[in-house]
């Protein structure tokens, strides 16, 4: 409510005039100066409207002139005023409004100066004036400044930035402790811890304001969710942006850099490898990360330098090779005669095929190793047989014995010699020969 005060009383004797030098030529003196009803000071609340009552009287005929005023540290305000006569006393009234950008006790001070001219009043300071300076003369009830008179203010202590409500409390617009007007981040919001000036503090710079942020002590290199959490796409422990090798697989275990481990260098991490000591050698090796073997004899494809060997191969060494302990060429495991001689040919099981005396059964089975070639016949076991039990192998018989005509007597058509018959011609040959031999 704006409160209107008409001066009324006059300080004849102004104890603080100060004049311009050469003041005792100027054509105006101030007189009397009342404020609001008061001659020295008023007391008043912030915005409420002063009127201050000034008499000037002049010095001189037919004198026009000017009368400036400020207060406290405003501008100076410069009022022309009408002609009067000399010697008159006439009242001049001033109006004038300040708000809270002046609080009190301000002082008043007044300025008159005089005019040749009706028409061109001023407030020069190059000419003759009149100065009345009154300390203090206007106190505003407003120690905080925030526009709200004392008696009605409910936050006496307010900072000269806040903006305040009526009660002169300050006004918070996004509740973080710091008014309006002093806030330099008027939108934090409600969750966020701020500094002195209202704005966010974010301790592990994630953008993400302390108290809204539920992970406060994520890396700088994270990118992090609304809730300053980090994100981890492919579910590593290894936030993304911190994570070199953003596609890792699930079941892999990663470096700090988010790059999986592959301890036996076979191309699948750890983790996901069912077979971790895959020697280096190795190639190929499963999805699993587990070796081939190819030819089961269990070195793996890669390390075996005999990728062929046969599945009865017992045993092979370290780089997957069988032994042949006697030397046939048949490895032993696949050789069914694993003693067979040295130089002996063999068969597919590695027994030998040798046959000395050549009657089809092999030295090793051969319980007749010396069966004449004249045997036309032999057993499993490699002997002769003698089928007329005549003591003679089969095949081996003597052949046919030719004898004189004089003993065919003895002898049967065929010539052949009977026993009964080379006896008797034996006989009758002692008998007669030297008979013979003589005749």
């Amino acid at each position: 409510m704006e409160r209107v005060a008409t001066v009324v009383a006059a300080c004849a004797a102004v104890s603080i005039l100060a004049a311009w030098p050469g003041a005792a030529d100027a054509a105006r003196t101030v007189d009397q100066v009342s404020i609001n009803d008061d001659p020295w000071q008023t007391i008043i609340c912030p915005g409420e409207r002063i009127q201050v009552q000034v008499v000037v009287s002049l010095t001189g005929e037919d004198e026009w002139g000017s009368t400036a005023y400020k207060v406290g540290d405003g501008d100076w305000v410069c009022h022309n005023h009408d002609n009067y006569d000399s010697g008159d006393t006439q009242p001049v009234d001033f109006w004038f409004e300040f708000w809270t950008d002046q609080t009190g006790p301000l002082d008043l001070v007044i300025r008159a100066y005089p005019a040749e001219e009706f028409d061109e009043p001023s407030c020069d300071d190059n000419e003759p004036f009149t100065e009345v300076v009154i300390p203090a003369a206007i106190v505003v009830l407003d120690a905080d400044g925030d526009g709200v008179c004392d008696p009605n203010d409910l936050c006496p202590d307010t900072p000269e930035c806040a903006v305040v409500d009526p009660n002169g409390c300050p006004i918070d617009s996004d509740g973080d402790g710091v008014a309006n007007g002093c806030d330099q981040c008027p939108d934090t919001p409600e969750c966020a811890v701020v500094d002195p000036n209202g704005c966010p503090i974010d301790s592990d710079g994630d953008g993400v304001a302390n108290g809204c942020d539920q992970c406060p002590d994520t890396p700088e290199c994270a990118v992090v969710d609304p809730n300053g959490c980090p994100i981890d796409s492919d579910g590593d422990g290894v936030a993304n942006g911190c994570d070199q090798c953003p596609d890792t697989p699930e079941c892999a275990v990663v470096d700090p850099n988010g790059c999986p481990i592959d301890s036996d260098g076979d191309g699948l991490p750890n983790g996901c490898d069912q077979c971790p000591g895959t020697p280096d050698c190795a190639d190929p090796v499963d999805p699993n990360g587990c070796p081939t073997d190819s030819d089961g004899d269990g070195v793996v494809d890669g390390c075996d330098d005999c990728p062929g060997t046969p599945g009865c191969a017992d045993p092979v060494d370290a780089n997957g090779c069988p032994s042949d302990s006697d030397g046939d060429g048949v490895v032993d495991g696949c050789d069914q005669c694993p003693q067979t001689a040295a130089d002996d040919p063999v068969d597919a099981d590695g027994c030998s095929t040798a046959d000395d005396d050549g009657d089809g059964v092999t030295n090793d089975d051969d319980e007749c190793p010396d069966t004449p070639t004249c045997a036309t016949a032999v057993d499993d076991d490699g002997c002769g047989i003698d089928a007329n039990g005549d003591d003679v192998i089969d095949g081996c018989e003597p052949p046919p014995q030719e004898i004189p005509d004089e003993l065919r007597c003895c002898c049967g058509e065929t010539g052949s010699v009977s026993v009964l018959g080379l006896a008797v011609g034996l006989l009758l040959m002692a008998r007669f020969g030297g008979y013979r031999r003589h005749g």
